[in-house]
C-alpha cells in the first residue's frame, strides 16, 4: 500500500489551514494529492480483478439497498394521505368499528403535517450526526416512523391521527438527511450516483406500494403492513458498517480502517484515503463549530448553488403534478380513472428511476441535470398548448384528445427522476465535506420542504391567475432556465472525492 508521507504537502496545508481556519482551503491541495497518490498506486498495489470487484460492489449495492428501506419508509407515509382519505371517506370507522369523520381542513392537516414536522426533524438529526453517527441517527428516526405507525393505526381520535403524522414527519426529515449523507460516504467514487439513485427508487417505490395496498385493506390494515418497512430497516442497521469518513472525524480511525476494507476491498490503498478524509476536515482539530464554518464563503456559495436548484426543481411542477394528478386530468377532460392514473404515472417513475443510475455516473451530474431539463421542457410546453387550446369554455366533458396530457404527464414525471430530482439531493451531499455535511445538507432540505409546500399553496391561485396553459408554460419555462444555469453554475462531481 501506498502511504501519505508527504512531509511538506502536510506543512503546506496545515499552515494554510492555520492561517484560515477554512476547510475548502485544504481541500483542492487533498484531492491533489489523493491524484499523485493514485498515480502511485497504480505501479504498486495489487489490481482488483473483474469478478471481485462486481462481488465486492454487489455487497456494497445490497448495503445501500438495506439503507433505502429507510427511504421505502419515507414514500409510504408520503402514500397514505391519499389511501386515508379515500378509506374514511368511503368507510368512517376506525380499527375499533367507531364512527369517524374528517373535515376538508383534517384531510389537508394530514398531508401537510409530515412536511412540517420534517423540518425540524432534519435539524435536529442534523445537529448530532458528527457526535453520534450516520447508523444511530438512522436508528432513532426510524423508531419515529415505528411510533408514527401505530399511531395512526391504535389512536382512533382525529387529534391522534394528527400526533401521529408528526411524528411520522419528524421521522421523514431525520432519514431524509441521514440516508442521503450516509449512501453518498458509503459508495465507490465511480457508482455514487447509481447508489444515489436507489434512494429515489425507494420513495416512490413505497408510494407505489402504498397505493396498491390502499385499494385492496381498509387504513389501518395498510398501516400495520407497511410498518414492516422500519422494521427490516432498524434490523438492517445491525449489518450495516458506520460511514468511514465520520468516524476519521470521530477519531476513530481504527474503526475506519476497518470500515474501508469492508467496503473497498483488500487491495485499495487505504492509507491515502484516509489521508485525504483528515485533510478535507483537518478544521474539527480546532474544535470549531460546523456551523460557523457553513457561514464561510465557498460553503455559502456551494450552498447558494444546490438551494438554486431545489427551486428549479419544484418549479418544473413536478410536485404540483405528482399531488394533483386526479384535478389535473379531470381538467384535460381524459376518460383515465384518476385513481388508475395515479398508478400509472408512480409506476412509470419507478421503472424510470431503475434507470437514472446509468446517465448520472456515465454523463454525470450536469450533462443529466441538462438531459432531465431538456426532456422535461417538451411534454409541459404541450401541456400549455394542449390547455390553451381546449380551454375549460370549448371543451367537452371527454376530450377525443384527452390521451395527450397522459403521455405528456408521464414523459415529463418520468424525465424528472433523470436528474432534475434525484441530483440536488445528492450534490446538497457531494459538494460539502464531512465536517459541515450533515448541516449543509439540512439547509438544503429545508429548504425543499418549504418550497414543496409553496408550490402546493399556489397552485390553486396561479390556475385562477394565469390559467393552467399559463401554469404549465411557467413549468416548461423554468425547466429551460434550468439549463443553463446548471451550465454556468454546477460543478461537476461525478469520480471526485467528497471527504
Amino acid at each position: 500500500m501506498i502511504s501519505y508521507e508527504n512531509a511538506a504537502f502536510k506543512d503546506s496545508t496545515e499552515s494554510r489551514q492555520k492561517e484560515s481556519g477554512n476547510v475548502y482551503l485544504v481541500e483542492e491541495d487533498a484531492l491533489h494529492c489523493e491524484e499523485e497518490i493514485r498515480e502511485r498506486g497504480r505501479e504498486n498495489k495489487i489490481q482488483e480483478d473483474s469478478r471481485e470487484r462486481r462481488t465486492r460492489l454487489l455487497k456494497q449495492s445490497l448495503m445501500v439497498c438495506l439503507s433505502s428501506l429507510g427511504m421505502w419508509t419515507t414514500g409510504s407515509v408520503i402514500g397514505f394521505s391519499s389511501v386515508i382519505a379515500y378509506d374514511l371517506e368511503t368507510h368512517n370507522t376506525t380499527i375499533y368499528g367507531h364512527p369517524i369523520t374528517l373535515s376538508s381542513e383534517e384531510f389537508d392537516q394530514l398531508s401537510s403535517l409530515k412536511s412540517i414536522a420534517a423540518i425540524p426533524g432534519a435539524c435536529v438529526i442534523a445537529s448530532v450526526m458528527t457526535l453520534w453517527g450516520r447508523r444511530l441517527c438512522m436508528a432513532v428516526s426510524g423508531l419515529f416512523m415505528i411510533v408514527g405507525w401505530l399511531g395512526i393505526v391504535l389512536i382512533p381520535g382525529v387529534n391522534g391521527m394528527l400526533i401521529s403524522r408528526f411524528i411520522s414527519g419528524f421521522g421523514i426529515g431525520g432519514l431524509s438527511i441521514s440516508i442521503n449523507t450516509y449512501v453518498v460516504e458509503l459508495a465507490d467514487l465511480e457508482v455514487r450516483g447509481t447508489m444515489a439513485a436507489i434512494i429515489t427508487i425507494g420513495i416512490i417505490g413505497g408510494q407505489v406500494v402504498t397505493m396498491a395496498l390502499g385499494y385492496a385493506f381498509r387504513y389501518y390494515t395498510v398501516g400495520l403492513l407497511l410498518m414492516i418497512f422500519p422494521i427490516l430497516f432498524l434490523l438492517s442497521l445491525v449489518w450495516l458498517p458506520e460511514g468511514p469518513s465520520v468516524l476519521i472525524v470521530q477519531g476513530r480511525e481504527e474503526d475506519a480502517r476497518k470500515a474501508l476494507v469492508r467496503l473497498r476491498g483488500k487491495y485499495a490503498d487505504i492509507d491515502a484515503e484516509v489521508q485525504v478524509y483528515k485533510d478535507m476536515n483537518k478544521v474539527t482539530e480546532d474544535n470549531r463549530s460546523p456551523w460557523r464554518e457553513l457561514v464561510t464563503r465557498e460553503p455559502l456559495i456551494d450552498l447558494a448553488r444546490v438551494s438554486i436548484l431545489f427551486v428549479i426543481m419544484h418549479f418544473t411542477g413536478y410536485y404540483v403534478v405528482t399531488a394533483n394528478i386526479a384535478r389535473i386530468f379531470n381538467e384535460a377532460g381524459s376518460a383515465i380513472d384518476n385513481s388508475i392514473a395515479s398508478v400509472i404515472v408512480s409506476s412509470v417513475q419507478l421503472v424510470a428511476s431503475a434507470f437514472a443510475s446509468i446517465p448520472i455516473d456515465k454523463l454525470g451530474r450536469r450533462k443529466s441535470l441538462i438531459m432531465s431539463y431538456s426532456i422535461m421542457s417538451v411534454p409541459l410546453a404541450v401541456m400549455a398548448a394542449y390547455f390553451g387550446i381546449f380551454s375549460d369554455d370549448t371543451q367537452e366533458e371527454t376530450n377525443p384528445y384527452g390521451w395527450i396530457p397522459v403521455v405528456c404527464l408521464v414523459t415529463s414525471q418520468a424525465a424528472v427522476v433523470l436528474g432534475a430530482n434525484p441530483i440536488p439531493f445528492i450534490l446538497s451531499n457531494e459538494y460539502f465535506p464531512t465536517f459541515i455535511r450533515p448541516q449543509a445538507s439540512s439547509i438544503c432540505f429545508v429548504i425543499a420542504t418549504f418550497m414543496g409546500f409553496i408550490v402546493l399553496q399556489f397552485y390553486t391561485p396561479m390556475v385562477e391567475g394565469m390559467t393552467l396553459a399559463g401554469v404549465f408554460a411557467f413549468y416548461a419555462c423554468s425547466c429551460v432556465a434550468g439549463i443553463p444555469y446548471t451550465f454556468f453554475f454546477i460543478k461537476e462531481t461525478k469520480g471526485k472525492h467528497v471527504g
